[in-house]
């Protein structure tokens, strides 16, 4: 009883701890590391430091189980390597907004898939989130013009939300210990093919690895990405989301474009503007209708 009240602060958490991912991204981006490297590192480092708190808890995988890793981590994988692909062609908080916006595609592909239709509840605050993030996101003086990096964003955007989906099932399935480790784990695999794949760049970036320069903090924020963003997050989300439905996490999840873009302003990527106030505002205020019909349904 006591994890159900706390699963949805513990998806608070990790939005903010991914809201920081963005910038940390960029950051490895910047030191000149390839999406494959930058992939391969957060993933890799994430399965380690999971198999080596938990080895003990960590059993033979059941072929039930090792089907839902595959698929999940499969769709993790693409989903972060799209995003980051992404952000080598826009701006930290355009990325986020982009990447929020799989608050909407959720409950649609949930209820094709799940044959579950959500609450009105649910479809308002998705409506007023996804205007919150627009407003807090979009420079409309500038126009909406799709780049190739905002197109990419947005398909990332789907993948998360199938992502979103399928860990809503298979999280009533499966351990969530081994689901963390197995979704971590096959994602890792992904990316060493990928880069081996890439075996060229790869060399480049392994020698280009030091601690010192933009190079050096690119280390530091794969470490960070791998530790926190992906290790951290990602074990916390699928403990969570047992307790609370895909809709409902991606409601808070998105979240996350409002730290991206507290983050992005801190680290001088963006400028402060009254938008961000009032996205930011409307963002949690859909967050909390949202909460507050669940309780009262509860």
């Amino acid at each position: 009883m006591r994890i159900k009240r706390l699963a949805p602060w513990m998806l608070v958490l990790v939005t903010i701890i991914w809201g920081s991912g963005f910038v940390a991204s960029k950051a490895a981006i910047d030191g000149g590391y390839s999406s494959s490297f930058i992939m391969f590192g957060r993933f890799t480092v994430a399965a380690l430091v999971i198999l080596l708190c938990f080895h003990r808890k960590l059993h033979i995988f059941s072929r039930q189980e090792i089907i839902m890793s595959l698929t999940s981590g499969i769709l993790l994988f693409a989903s972060f390597l799209i995003q980051t692909i992404g952000l080598r062609y826009t701006t930290p908080s355009k990325n986020a907004f982009l990447t929020a916006t799989n608050v909407v595609m959720v409950p649609f592909i949930y209820w094709i898939f799940v044959k579950k239709r959500p609450s009105a509840a649910v479809f308002f605050s998705a409506i007023i989130c996804f205007a919150g993030v627009s407003i807090l996101s979009v420079d409309f003086s500038e126009g909406f013009v799709f780049q190739p990096g905002d197109l990419l964003s947005l398909l990332c955007a789907f993948f998360f939300a199938l992502h979103m989906v399928v860990l809503d099932r298979c999280a009533a399935r499966m351990d969530a210990l081994h689901l963390t480790f197995g979704q971590l784990m096959v994602a890792a695999l992904c990316a060493l093919v990928l880069c081996l794949i890439c075996l060229p760049q790869t060399r480049a970036d392994l020698r280009s690895l030091t601690l010192h320069g933009p190079a050096g903090i690119g280390a530091l924020a794969i470490l960070y990405l791998g530790l926190f963003s992906t290790c951290l997050c990602y074990f916390l989300q699928t403990h969570a989301q047992v307790h609370v439905t895909a809709s409902k996490t991606a409601l808070i999840l998105c979240m996350e474009s409002v730290f991206g873009t507290a983050f992005s302003i801190l680290f001088g990527y963006e400028r402060l503007k009254y938008t961000m106030v009032i996205g930011g505002m409307m963002i949690l205020c859909s967050i909390l209708f949202a909460q507050l019909r669940y309780e009262e349904k509860s």
